[in-house]
């Protein structure tokens, strides 16, 4: 067999998109799993409030970390708490899944 009918073999049944059990779980249970691209954290919230840590305990020179173990309390807080709901704002619903 050659290479070029070995690759058409494969086009042929391979799915268009991979499938991952997670996904039909979650299908079973009405949920739908948006999946967000690799290395794009400007469309991922966690990521852009990670962001805001790591440069505020960086101008503080402490470590993110430290933040987390102490508890975020105060204004620092709330003013992550409301951004973090703003950028969640278009995955309010509960039956998206992110992943």
């Amino acid at each position: 067999m050659l290479k070029t009918e070995l690759i058409a073999l494969v086009r042929r049944h391979k799915p268009p998109t991979p499938t991952y059990a997670l996904d039909e779980m979650a299908k079973e249970k009405g949920h739908q799993v948006l999946r967000l691209p690799p290395y794009h954290c400007q469309y991922n919230a966690i990521e852009l409030i990670w962001a805001q840590i790591k440069g505020k305990k960086g101008r503080q020179r402490t470590s993110p970390s430290a933040v987390i173990t102490r508890g975020a309390r105060g204004t620092a807080a709330r003013g992550l708490r409301i951004r973090c709901e703003k950028s969640a704002t278009p995955f309010a619903n509960p039956r998206v899944l992110l992943a």
